[in-house]
């Protein structure tokens, strides 16, 4: 299994078109090696990088999270990521504020 130190991310206020970064440490708590197959966000506001391709048991490893902040209001948006575990996939979710 993989787990991230948090499952919601709050990036606060952010003012109108910044664009805001969050570290998320991924740690794999299973027996066997996760193997990343990639991940999908719920807007293109949204990106993650990441320069792995597996973790191994009891390994560490760090994933950069962007929004783009559009337009004005609250905001929720999510990142799931798939890999070789039970569920397939596991989803991250991030919120906030946009003003202007």
């Amino acid at each position: 299994t993989i787990q991230a130190d948090s499952t919601e991310y709050h990036y606060g206020v952010v003012g109108e078109n910044m664009t805001v970064s969050r570290k998320i440490i991924l740690k794999n708590t299973g027996n066997e090696v996760f193997r990343i197959k990639g991940t999908t966000t719920s807007c293109d506001c949204m990106t993650a990088e990441y320069d792995w391709d597996e973790i191994p048991p009891g390994g560490k490893a760090a994933m950069t999270v962007e929004y783009k902040a559009e337009e004005p209001g609250d905001f929720w948006r999510t990142i799931t990521i798939y890999g070789n575990i039970p569920e397939k996939s596991f989803t991250l979710d991030f919120w906030g504020t946009v003003r202007k």
